[in-house]
């Protein structure tokens, strides 16, 4: 599953961006090599067996709002 919200702002820098994402490869990656700031959603808890590091992980949603007043 994959959840997406955008959200844009023509004054909005990738570096202000965080991406939600739950897949390493096409969300985490993919953000990161614009520079955003990632949160891999791993529901599963599965291992991250690749050398793909998310700035942040999460297990659920309820978790991001945390995060968003960390970024402050």
């Amino acid at each position: 599953m994959n959840i997406s919200v955008i959200s844009y702002d023509g004054d909005c820098e990738f570096s202000q961006m965080l991406h939600v994402g739950d897949s390493l490869k096409n969300d985490v990656a993919g953000a990161q090599s614009v520079g955003a700031w990632t949160v891999w959603l791993n529901r599963d808890g599965v291992p991250n067996d690749t050398q793909i590091q998310p700035d942040y992980e999460v297990v659920s949603l309820s978790e991001i709002p945390e995060i968003l007043r960390l970024k402050r």
